[in-house]
């Protein structure tokens, strides 16, 4: 009996390594999966398709920054348009994608209702009107100024108006960037709220027929995700993408106005 006790115990201890072995591999598993579900799936992008962006540069920047995140972190990437902003944010919303690509000012006001990224880059809030006889925002009194639904600007243009005692209307409407520019154009009494990187896309597009007025400083623009887990994927990709030479040269070539990029 002495001899068949040590290999029973000896047997029990191995079972017992192997079975604790296994369930640190599968709690391994499990925490890894759950930090980094996204990464170890497809994960869905949002695109505006607003035909503001319509624009060749743009796209060549929007699909090489789209590339490199799928490279740099070796997943697959699916693509979602939707017309507006709003659409996008209830599609980040409901779970329907994970990144809305296109980047959206980080006020305050964004940052109390949406997840934001680092920024991809800075712009300052403009004015877009296509009078221009019109030299600052005091020269818009009695006129309207458009913005699309859901933007972060319309709080800051509001707190604008109410500091300096404006008789200015800003106004949330459901369209796109690029049709509040063709109605700003045709109507010059109105006038457009936008970044002054996504209002050179306008200058551009439509030849130079609009001038801009700054109401603000520069602001980071951030990408809109869906969660903490992909918020923290999409930060670690864009620290090192925006010290690349290709983020560089392609954010250089995108937000340019110039005879060559009419």
């Amino acid at each position: 009996m002495s001899k068949i006790v040590p290999r029973n115990i000896l047997k029990f201890a191995l079972i017992t390594l192997v079975v604790l072995s296994l369930g640190w591999v599968c709690v391994a598993i499990i925490t890894n999966n759950r930090e980094s579900k996204s990464s170890s799936n497809i994960l869905t992008m949002a695109i505006i398709a607003d035909t503001t962006y319509n624009d060749t540069i743009y796209n060549s920047f929007l699909l090489s920054t789209i590339k490199h995140f799928s490279t740099y972190n070796n997943v697959g990437v699916n693509t979602i348009t939707y017309t507006t902003l709003q659409q996008a944010i209830k599609g980040v919303t409901k779970g329907k994608c994970n990144v809305i690509v296109t980047p959206v000012p980080a006020t305050l006001q964004a940052k109390q209702h949406y997840i934001l990224s680092q920024p991809i880059f800075y712009a300052t809030p403009v004015i877009l009107i296509a009078n221009k006889n019109i030299q600052t925002i005091t020269d818009l009194t009695t006129q309207t100024i458009y913005i699309p639904r859901s933007s972060p600007y319309f709080t800051q243009i509001n707190n604008i108006i109410a500091e300096y005692q404006l008789n200015i209307t800003a106004k949330q409407i459901d369209a796109s960037l690029d049709s509040i520019a063709q109605m700003v154009i045709k109507n010059q009494n109105n006038a457009l709220v936008t970044d002054s990187k996504t209002a050179l896309l306008l200058q551009r597009k439509y030849q130079n027929s609009m001038c801009v007025l700054n109401v603000g400083v520069n602001q980071p623009m951030s990408f809109v995700v869906n969660d903490s887990v992909t918020l923290k994927i999409v930060n670690k990709w864009l620290k090192q993408y925006v010290a690349s030479n290709e983020y560089a040269i392609n954010l250089a070539a995108c937000y340019k106005f110039n005879s060559e990029n009419k």
